[in-house]
């Protein structure tokens, strides 16, 4: 996962998008970098046991996997809700 331009030139642009887009597109912004500074408190040679039950959210994967599974559903939000606004464009 890497920071990219292209949520910030979305948002500079917001007048393109749907009105309803602006929360997701702001909490991929403001999630993204929380996200990669936990992914990146974890070194890479380290070993993580991954319990079968799951990563508590006081383990720093744990709250990596939090970030990304906000970044995610957003994402996904974004993602149907640009799919609706493109198919009103079909003949």
């Amino acid at each position: 996962m890497t920071e990219r331009v292209e949520f910030n030139e979305a948002w500079d642009n917001l007048e393109m998008f749907p009105a309803e887009m602006s929360f997701e597109l702001d909490l991929i912004r403001s999630e993204l970098p929380t996200a990669l500074k936990r992914l990146r408190s974890i070194p890479e040679t380290d070993i993580v046991d991954v319990p079968s039950t799951g990563m508590s959210n006081s383990q720093p994967l744990g709250d990596y996997l939090k970030s990304a599974k906000i970044i995610m559903t957003a994402a996904v939000q974004i993602s149907r809700k640009l799919d609706s606004e493109i198919s009103t464009f079909r003949i």
